[in-house]
């Protein structure tokens, strides 16, 4: 073999071996998701425990976003319409009670388990606090080793 054929061939494999590093590098990354559980034990129990509880009017809706119980109001320029909704949007709800027949928010739950000792947790919860009280929609958190039935039958936004 002549060597100007082994120079071309030593350097096609080098152009070669650089393309692939540069492509794994680079390149389309992997597919970035995978499925996972949508609720934890607790949150589990305390479905099964409201589906029981509830009346037939009403209906548990877990793992709800906050963007979707509210919206922005109209008026707002482009910028802070897009900081408000950026707000609410990563944000959730662990239940929110419907009534059936209309889909009017009856109550809000979330389950304050450890997690919300944390400070960006307390910070977080205070914002949506804040957030429902503004917008007229009630709120029920309720503790671990709290009974969910009994807090949620005697939340005043269940009474007739």
């Amino acid at each position: 073999m002549a060597p100007q054929t082994l120079i071309f061939i030593l350097e096609g494999l080098a152009i070669g071996l650089a393309c692939l590093f540069l492509l794994s590098k680079f390149g389309k990354p992997a597919f970035p998701y995978q499925a996972k559980t949508l609720l934890t034990a607790w949150e589990i129990n305390a479905l099964k425990e409201l589906v029981r509880t509830l009346p037939p009017s009403l209906h548990p809706c877990p793992q709800v976003r906050l963007a979707d119980l509210v919206m922005i109001k109209q008026g707002l320029s482009g910028r802070h319409r897009f900081t408000a909704l950026n707000r609410v949007a990563a944000k959730s709800v662990d239940f929110v009670i419907l009534e059936h027949h209309t889909g009017r928010i009856v109550l809000v739950i979330e389950l304050d388990d450890k997690t919300h000792a944390r400070r960006d947790r307390r910070v977080r919860d205070r914002f949506v606090d804040d957030v429902l009280n503004r917008c007229a929609i009630p709120l029920l958190r309720v503790k671990p080793g709290e009974s969910i039935a009994s807090r949620v039958l005697s939340h005043g936004a269940l009474l007739p």
